[in-house]
């Protein structure tokens, strides 16, 4: 097994695990985004192939055996909390105050596997 950073072109893997570690929540925030005629899984590899923000494949690395990616961390250093943006979905509201009680440690977003 080797441990490795993820890239722009694990985008895929990286919507599978955060999707499964969260429980569809991601898939749910992806389809009210994109609409009934948008793709949910393009938004959500569109959003982790960027180079920016925290669900990102810079803030990501991957196992691999044999050759084959099986399980993904994500996690980032949290900042120093900002107000919640007032058209922040509630869906996510509970969980950025959750991530607010921890400044300055390191956030664990994303521990799944295949």
């Amino acid at each position: 097994m080797s441990i490795r950073p993820a890239t722009p072109d694990d985008a895929h893997h990286l919507t599978c695990f955060i999707n499964m570690a969260a429980d569809d929540l991601p898939l749910h925030f992806w389809k009210r985004t994109v609409g009934p005629e948008g793709d949910p899984w393009a938004y959500g590899r569109e959003r982790a192939s960027r180079g920016t923000g925290n669900f990102s494949y810079r803030n990501a690395w991957l196992a691999e055996a044999d050759g084959e990616v099986g399980a993904c961390l994500l996690g980032y250093p949290a900042d120093e909390p900002s107000p919640i943006d007032p058209d922040t979905p509630p869906i996510f509201v509970p969980l950025l105050e959750l991530e607010a009680l921890a400044p300055g440690t390191w956030y664990l977003n994303v521990l799944a596997t295949y």
